[in-house]
């Protein structure tokens, strides 16, 4: 923590920067007698007072102490006399500087240097305005310093430890719908053509034959029975294939279908003309 300077005092001591005084709407050409006009402008304060005295008396950060702060500007303050002195002060150490407006007539700062306290008293007997008041923060309505708290330090951020990725859900496998069941229904229409038909057919052949043996009929007679039952015969077998080609979603299935058609097709056709050879 620490006094910090608003206002900062000239000095007079710039030859580019000289202080001018003002005093009824002209310049003072001697500062005798006009301490706190002279430490007005020097700060570059707003606002008025009669005196010195009253200055200091309607000061609201008076210090009724030698502790003044060190390294920064303030004004300093005597209320003794009739109008009171103000000058303005620099402490370092237990070394202090004082600008004052001057005790004979001429226009720059008379200034005193030397202990804290010996060279306060001293200026008060100087003045004729007795012992020192105190120090202020502030000139009629202006700040010149100000408390500054130490900046509290900054802690470091801790940096979030990252999470751990969730693992992924195994997606739920899709429930089978309509067109999956039919698919199925395709696929087990996609089998290949069970010899077994075979069989069966042989075994409706020697039916007819055992038939054919009873009667005794003429042989064109047989013949056209033969054929009529294996017409029967191949018709059973070829239209379950011939209606599901008809029905077919697609090219590909349709042309297994046929395929599985004119297979069949032919081995009933062979096994017709076999029987037929047999019987002659």
């Amino acid at each position: 923590m620490a006094w910090k300077q608003i206002l900062s005092p000239n000095l007079d001591n710039d030859p580019k920067h000289p202080l001018y005084v003002y005093q009824g709407g002209g310049i003072l050409t001697d500062w005798y007698g006009w301490c706190l006009a002279v430490v007005h402008a020097s700060f570059g304060a707003k606002g008025s007072s009669y005196s010195a005295k009253t200055a200091w008396q309607a000061n609201g950060t008076k210090h009724r102490d030698y502790n003044l702060p060190e390294g920064v500007w303030i004004p300093v303050w005597w209320e003794g006399g009739k109008y009171g002195h103000v000058a303005e002060a620099y402490r370092q150490g237990d070394q202090i500087t004082v600008y004052s407006s001057p005790y004979t007539h001429k226009p720059n700062f008379q200034v005193f240097k030397g202990s804290v306290k010996a060279t306060l008293d001293s200026i008060g007997k100087t003045y004729g305005v007795s012992g020192f008041s105190g120090w202020s923060e502030t000139l009629l309505d202006s700040r010149i310093i100000s408390w500054v708290e130490d900046p509290k330090p900054v802690e470091p951020t801790p940096e979030p430890t990252p999470e751990p990725e969730p693992t992924p859900e195994p997606e739920p496998e899709p429930e089978p719908s309509d067109n999956d069941n039919k698919e199925d229904n395709m696929d087990n229409d996609k089998k290949p053509f069970d010899p077994a038909k075979e069989a069966d057919a042989q075994l409706i052949g020697g039916l007819i034959e055992e038939a054919s043996d009873c009667f005794e009929p003429s042989k064109t007679v047989k013949l056209i029975a033969y054929l009529i039952g294996d017409v029967l015969l191949v018709s059973a077998i070829l239209i379950p294939d011939i209606v599901n080609a008809i029905q077919a979603p697609t090219m590909s299935i349709w042309a297994e279908y046929m395929s599985k058609v004119l297979l069949e097709a032919g081995t009933c056709i062979l096994l017709v003309f076999k029987l037929i050879k047999k019987k002659k």
